[in-house]
C-alpha cells in the first residue's frame, strides 16, 4: 500500500504503534532505505500481476499489456486476497473489477465474462457453467487465437463436469 508506506516513512514510530509494532520494530523498519522498500513492494505487485496474467491470458491480450497493468494496479490498491488460493481469488475478483470499468468495447467485456466463467468452473469446482455472448467467440480456444471479432453472432459457452470427466465447448 503506497499511501501506508509514505505515511510510515514520514512518522514511523506513530504509524508503527498504531499498527501493532513496537518502537524498536518501527525504527528498525524505517532504517530500510525507501527505495529498497519500494523495490520490494513493486516485486510483490508484479508477482501478483504475473499470476493473474496466467489466469486471464485472453483478457490481458485483448485489453493490452499496459492497460491491463493499469487496471490491475488500481484494483490491487484496494483488494487483498484472503483465501487459500490467492491467485485464483485475485483473478476472479479482478474480473469483477474489470466488469465495473468502462472498457473500450462490449467485445472486451464479453472476453472478461468468458474467462470469469472459466475460473468459476475450473477454480471453484462448479459442476455446470453456461454463458451466452453477443459476439462470435468461437475462435478463442487458445490465448494465442485472440483477434477482434467485429461481427455479432450469438455464441454459447458451456462447461460441464460429470464425475472425473469435464467437457467444455464454445459454439
Amino acid at each position: 500500500d503506497e499511501t501506508f508506506r509514505s505515511e510510515f516513512l514520514s512518522e514511523p514510530e506513530r504509524i508503527g504503534l498504531r499498527n501493532g509494532l513496537s518502537k524498536e520494530e518501527s525504527v528498525e523498519i524505517s532504517r530500510i532505505m525507501p527505495a529498497e522498500l519500494k523495490f520490494f513492494a513493486d516485486s510483490l505487485f508484479y508477482k501478483r500481476l504475473n499470476e493473474v496474467k496466467k489466469n486471464l491470458q485472453v483478457s490481458q491480450k485483448s485489453i493490452g499489456k499496459r492497460e491491463f497493468e493499469r487496471y490491475f494496479r488500481e484494483f490491487a490498491e484496494d483488494f487483498k486476497p484472503t483465501k487459500a488460493k490467492k491467485h485464483l481469488e485475485d483473478s476472479f475478483e479482478f474480473c469483477k473489477f474489470l466488469l465495473k470499468q468502462k472498457l473500450k468495447s462490449d467485445w472486451l467485456r464479453e472476453i472478461v465474462i468468458l474467462e470469469k466463467a472459466r475460473l468459476q468452473f475450473y477454480g471453484y469446482g462448479q459442476l455446470f457453467v453456461f454463458r451466452a455472448f453477443r459476439y462470435n467467440l468461437t475462435h478463442l480456444r487458445e490465448p494465442k487465437d485472440v483477434r477482434r471479432s467485429y461481427w455479432k453472432l450469438l455464441t454459447f459457452a458451456i462447461w460441464f463436469r460429470f464425475g472425473k470427466k469435464t467437457w467444455h465447448r464454445i459454439f
